[in-house]
């Protein structure tokens, strides 16, 4: 992917803007913008080497890390390159894993990685969630 695709040159932090792609048809939400999940849907059928799902946008910030430190992390951990849509889809973003070179190419193999990067990716989700969600229940509103 040429660097000008991407907001930072060396790093994969964040996909070009993502459509459905040519050929590829895809319902609309309200509107008439593609919903995230007709986006996912259309991209698992035409690309079955990658793995899409989609995460809070409020989660964002702590996948990428500091710097896009969790991300070469979990680059390096997996073998797997991860892309966050820029694209906010009712406060959600789409996460795109496909294969990375240090990933063999027999299919078990690349679906055991792409699996386990989506699994730790959601375990850095959920515990941002649930700090999120620690730090408002100390609210408290005066009456």
């Amino acid at each position: 992917m040429p660097n000008t695709a991407m907001s930072r040159s060396n790093d994969s932090f964040y996909a070009p803007s993502i459509t459905a792609g040519p050929g590829l048809q895809s319902p609309r939400g309200n509107g008439g913008r593609p919903t995230i999940e007709s986006i996912i849907d259309a991209r698992r059928a035409s690309n079955p080497n990658e793995l899409c799902f989609s995460i809070p946008k409020v989660a964002v910030g702590a996948v990428i890390g500091k710097g896009g430190q969790n991300l070469r992390e979990l680059q390096a951990q997996y073998g797997i390159r991860v892309y966050i849509e820029k694209e906010d889809f009712n406060g959600k973003r789409m996460v795109v894993l496909s294969s990375g070179s240090d990933v063999p190419n027999d299919p078990i193999s690349l679906e055991r990685a792409l699996n386990d990067c989506r699994d730790h990716i959601e375990s850095i989700v959920d515990e941002q969630l649930k700090l999120k969600n620690d730090s408002n229940s100390d609210i408290v509103i005066p009456e």
